[in-house]
């Protein structure tokens, strides 16, 4: 019996020996690296940033490289994509309480060369920028090169990438419903409230509100930038006039937003107000509720408004907030029409 317990730890002795001499792998790649999202869907023209590689318990940290990002209809590498392109650079943060002559803001940008896809070589992140407004397909791949301290993989395919077509991608996007409201001031009640339906809207087909691309230059002669004309007009067609304060973003109290924080060289004329900015999108940030937009018609303008409650001794308010955002060079007009509301005669 104590031979046999002699010779057991002789034999675990020896087995502690040899594990100490062997060698122990530095570090772990595995080969299940991936992204959790099957497909990065990418609306062109806009930026967009892919989420982080899955290591799968991999040492970190990786470092990524993109081998090959290809075509998937055609098989061919992705010139369109890879490619750089003039793109805007900001060298300072846009403030709108200062920046509202276009000749100070342009000193804060500069026009850099750069492709519409660049990968994050330590996350795996994929950004998309403005650039893929020049992708010729709508479906793409693309090759990974991975590795850590243990060593070196490639993935091929990892990486699966949508790019819908222009029809699926306007250059205009309603991310909320347009909302138009009448207020009796006088008694402090809503006498009517309006949400315009929202495929209508998308689609240009609605009655109330409507944003069209009228020129594809946003001055005269330029090309690159961004000018939208804002017209809000009575059931008649007649404009309100923002030179003569009837038309007026932000409501009664408030500082809601309205497109002068996203504007410079802004002009209130008597039909419209005239919006620009040499940067895209339009509005170029968004606020705190996305990117809506609020503006009232001041009571004065107000002549007859088609409601039973309607009294012509009473002071009305008249206000409506939008939503949306275009991502086209060009010249866009707007256009909100109050169909139930007339402007006064003469104002």
């Amino acid at each position: 019996m104590k031979k046999s317990i002699k010779i057991a730890l002789i034999i675990a002795v020896v087995m502690s020996f040899a594990w100490a001499c062997k060698k122990i792998e530095v570090g772990y790649l595995s080969d299940y690296i991936k992204y959790n999202n099957p497909i990065m869907t990418v609306l062109a023209g806009q930026n967009y940033v892919s989420p982080a590689l899955d290591s799968d318990g991999s040492t970190l940290p990786l470092k990524a490289e993109i081998i090959a990002f290809r075509n998937k209809d055609t098989g061919e590498l992705a010139t369109d994509l890879l490619t750089p392109h003039p793109v805007v650079v900001w060298s300072k943060p846009y403030d709108w309480k200062v920046d509202t002559i276009e000749a100070n803001l342009l000193k804060k940008i500069s026009i850099v060369d750069e492709p519409a896809v660049q990968l994050n070589e330590v996350s795996g992140q994929v950004r998309f920028g403005v650039n893929t407004l020049l992708a010729k397909g709508t479906k793409y791949e693309f090759d990974l090169r991975i590795s850590n301290v243990n060593g070196t993989k490639d993935f091929p395919g990892i990486g699966q990438v949508s790019i819908p077509a222009t029809a699926s991608n306007p250059p205009v996007k309603f991310n909320g419903q347009t909302r138009l409201r009448v207020v009796d001031q006088t008694t402090n009640v809503i006498l009517w409230t309006f949400f315009e339906n929202l495929t209508k809207l998308q689609d240009g087909t609605s009655t109330w509100h409507t944003v069209k691309k009228i020129s594809d230059e946003s001055a005269p002669g330029k090309k690159d930038g961004i000018t939208v004309i804002l017209k809000v007009l009575d059931k008649n067609g007649v404009p309100f006039s923002a030179a003569k304060g009837e038309l007026k973003s932000s409501w009664p109290g408030s500082t809601l937003p309205g497109y002068e924080m996203a504007s410079v060289n802004t002009q209130r004329l008597d039909d419209r107000i005239v919006y620009h900015f040499p940067v895209l999108p339009f509005p170029y940030y968004s606020w705190y509720q996305g990117d809506l937009t609020y503006y009232q018609i001041d009571s004065k303008a107000v002549g007859t408004i088609d409601h039973a409650n309607f009294n012509p001794t009473h002071n009305y308010w008249i206000n409506f907030r939008q939503d949306f955002k275009i991502y086209e060079a060009g010249t866009f007009e707007v256009v909100v029409k109050f169909n139930n509301v007339a402007r006064k005669v003469g104002a």
